[in-house]
């Protein structure tokens, strides 16, 4: 079923309402890992931005009962092919570039983020928020949004489900040519200790996940 443009903003601005509207519910749900923190809220702490738009599947099926429109039919028109895409390579390089090479200055981080294409947004001196979102690319970068680590840069990636968080964290690590441990390693940068690790987000009924790339210090 293919949705309407219309249809498809109506659906995303009651999610992001559904989301956003009571700090007491589940606020954020989202894109990126930073609002994965969504009950004690670190020295970062803004309101969502305009690219955190999806809630969690079990309240858009819930939402959507009746109406004969399924999580996957939004997944189809908000992701478009990216349940057929399976190239981490885009947001892993994009992690490379801008997070490890370019923390913690937030402002380098967000000129390689120009420079690659994504655009961007700066809800204020120490945060950027970065996006590209065409039919087959679903990338973002972002620094300190909804963190509750004094400093956090991490990349995105909305890629098919039949990529695991195994074959995601062999790609990344391998990558970086560094060992890791259930996802998670550790590096210095400017005599800084940073947490770098990879989590998978399960969009469930959406037909696709999210794999994020993060860089974070100190631990909270």
């Amino acid at each position: 079923m293919r949705l309407s443009s219309y249809v498809v903003a109506s659906l995303s601005g009651a999610l992001l309402l559904a989301a956003c509207g009571n700090p007491s519910s589940t606020p954020n749900v989202r894109s990126g890992p930073q609002s994965q923190h969504p009950v004690t809220y670190g020295p970062n702490h803004v309101p969502a931005t305009p690219g955190q738009m999806l809630a969690a599947v079990g309240s858009v099926d819930a939402m959507l009962e009746g109406t004969g429109i399924s999580a996957a039919d939004i997944g189809e028109a908000v992701f478009g092919s990216a349940d057929s895409t399976t190239d981490l390579s885009r947001p892993i390089a994009l992690f490379q570039s801008a997070c490890l090479q370019q923390a913690p200055d937030v402002a380098a981080i967000a000129r390689v983020a120009a420079a690659s294409g994504l655009d961007v947004e700066r809800p204020s001196a120490n945060q950027v928020y970065a996006s590209e979102w065409t039919d087959t690319a679903t990338t973002s970068l972002q620094v300190n949004i909804e963190s509750a680590y004094v400093f956090e840069c991490a990349t995105t990636s909305v890629v098919s489900q039949s990529v695991s968080a195994k074959e995601a964290q062999s790609a990344f690590f391998t990558a970086l040519g560094l060992q890791h441990t259930n996802g998670q390693a550790t590096t210095t940068i400017s005599g800084s200790r940073y947490t770098i690790s990879h989590k998978m987000f399960d969009g469930g009924g959406f037909g696709v996940n999210e794999h994020a790339f993060l860089l974070q210090s100190p631990s909270p």
